[in-house]
């Protein structure tokens, strides 16, 4: 052990001190005084308990101490990823990766409190840095024991932020190495809770879509955005499948044979729950269409005394239920979907989630 105790109750290095007893130092874990063999030009500078001592786990208690007195001195600490644990993935085009998360960065301090207890959740924290805008940060260091499930579920019941950092298992006794890996490493650490950092990446999140939905409202003058849940409910869907098949069945209408310009009067949803689907007998010529449960021959078995301009309604009714036929399966599978043109560009703002809608305000 090269580390111990002085009279003040400081951290002090083995070369640092008087040799033997005269240093007047102490063990970090059991209090007992140490002797500093640091006087022989052989063997490694270290402290050492009385003969007979039973003290165990003090190297532990010493990188455990050296730690607290490195983040005080230093009073800085580099801290690890953050994410939004409940992130959303939103359909709108903008990328929002850089407002749900903070990269590893260092915390700066302008006070550390040390083993302080909190009057209000009776928790005492190895330390606690205190920011220039009052915003407090619990930083338990772990060299044997992590933070338990009881200590967590109080840091996380009272909205404490709190970082957890795990010295690693081979971890050196060396002031230089710690104060390294505190303050410029950010591996082999996780947040107990993050509270504060959440609520601003919230923030910036939110200020970010409103920035775009802003700017949204700027290129597409005349569209909007409501609630998810109301665009459900919106007619526009229908009404512009009821301008769509109009203006398909324009195209066919009086160009059928007579016993499919029945379909054409139908509405769209009554004309696309229709059974239809169209049979080939081997020959084309000779398939025929199942509707309102008869069945039809789209082209006549015997083509003798039929006109040109029969064939062509043939040709042109089969043209059309085969493209009804593909409209009614995106219907039936679209039949609960809004038919805006920006359906599906969601995005969330202060708690809600809008929905881009086509229809004209």
């Amino acid at each position: 052990m090269t580390y111990a105790l002085n009279e003040s109750g400081h951290m002090v290095f083995i070369d640092h001190v008087d040799n033997g007893l005269a240093c007047r130092c102490r063990c970090p874990k059991c209090g007992e005084a140490l002797e500093a063999k640091n006087g022989g030009p052989i063997r490694h500078h270290h402290f050492a308990h009385k003969p007979g001592s039973t003290c165990t786990g003090a190297y532990e208690t010493a990188l455990h101490r050296l730690c607290k007195e490195i983040i005080s001195r230093e009073k800085t600490v580099m801290l690890p990823r953050y994410i939004i644990p409940d992130k959303q993935h939103d359909d709108y085009e903008f990328d929002l990766s850089e407002y749900e998360k903070f990269e590893a960065h260092k915390a700066h301090f302008t006070d550390v409190e040390i083993e302080q207890r909190n009057d209000l959740s009776f928790i005492q924290p190895d330390c606690v840095g205190v920011t220039a805008e009052g915003q407090r940060l619990l930083i338990e260091i772990c060299v044997t024991h992590a933070v338990d499930a009881d200590k967590r579920a109080t840091i996380r019941k009272f909205e404490l932020d709190c970082v957890e950092i795990v010295i690693p298992r081979n971890a050196p006794l060396d002031k230089e190495w710690l104060t390294e890996f505190l303050t410029e490493k950010s591996d082999s650490r996780r947040w107990v809770n993050y509270p504060s950092g959440e609520k601003k990446l919230r923030i910036n999140k939110e200020q970010s879509q409103k920035a775009a939905i802003m700017k949204y409202r700027e290129e597409h003058k005349g569209y909007r955005g409501i609630l998810s849940d109301r665009c459900y409910k919106c007619t526009v869907h229908q009404e512009i499948q009821e301008q769509e098949f109009q203006r398909f069945i324009n195209d066919y209408k009086g160009k059928l044979l007579p016993w499919a310009e029945q379909i054409a009067k139908l509405t769209p949803e009554a004309a696309f729950e229709q059974s239809i689907y169209i049979r080939h007998t081997g020959y084309n010529r000779f398939s025929f269409v199942h509707f309102n449960n008869w069945d039809y021959y789209i082209y006549p078995k015997n083509t003798e005394n039929i006109t040109t301009d029969y064939l062509q309604r043939c040709d042109v009714t089969y043209r059309f239920l085969n493209e009804l036929y593909h409209r009614s399966e995106w219907y039936v599978n679209h039949k609960d979907h809004c038919y805006c043109k920006y359906f599906g560009k969601s995005f969330e703002y202060c708690g809600q989630w809008y929905t881009f809608c086509s229809k004209p305000l």
